[in-house]
């Protein structure tokens, strides 16, 4: 039986060992959810994501009778996709009747398999929090995808936020949705 071959750190010499070192230290530095503050102007909000979001604006959406500019900021972490979305109605906009057109195209967007309703926000609530929603929805490839949204208004704008993908646990999405600043809201809350 011939003798297993040894590995000397004395061979490798101290730049791989350095090297090696650097890269596992890196990767560590390197977290899956890297918390940011956004400012999406010019609406009067400031959220956490946990990643630097792309921008988007898309105008004439249907949301109202003459259309609103929809204002986006996504990005995806650890297998989620988080997105934040608002729209600034004018005076003669029914803020109420927008966030739900908003909703119904988003279910059709996502592909709900159960289209639903979204629960209406706790008597008691913050002015602007207006609902929350839990469902599944479908992705491009027609494999389901957990969904998980809010929709708020205030002051002229109307918002809606979603989690989009399969979590590990609650929390990153607990921290998005209770992040929410300019609005004076209180953390969202969780449907059972």
């Amino acid at each position: 039986m011939s003798p297993r071959p040894t590995v000397s750190l004395r061979r490798c010499g101290p730049a791989r060992l350095v090297l090696a070192v650097a890269s596992l230290l890196l990767a560590a530095c390197q977290p899956t959810f890297n918390w940011r503050v956004v400012r999406t102007d010019p609406a009067p909000l400031q959220a956490l994501m946990p990643c630097k979001p792309e921008q988007a604006e898309r105008s004439g959406v249907p949301m109202t009778e003459s259309g609103v500019t929809l204002r986006l900021w996504s990005c995806e972490a650890g297998g989620l996709r988080f997105v934040l979305a608002a729209a600034q109605l004018t005076a003669a906009d029914d803020a109420e009747a927008a966030w739900q057109r908003w909703h119904q195209a988003s279910q059709q967007s996502w592909q709900v398999v159960a289209p639903s309703a979204p629960v209406p926000a706790p008597p008691g609530s913050a002015p602007g929090l207006r609902a929350s929603w839990q469902g599944s929805g479908r992705d491009h490839q027609g494999r389901a995808l957990p969904l998980r949204a809010v929709y708020l208004a205030q002051g002229g704008w109307v918002y809606q936020a979603f989690v989009a993908g399969q979590a590990r646990s609650a929390e990153p999405a607990d921290t998005f949705f209770s992040s929410f600043q300019g609005l004076g809201l209180p953390p969202v809350p969780r449907q059972p």
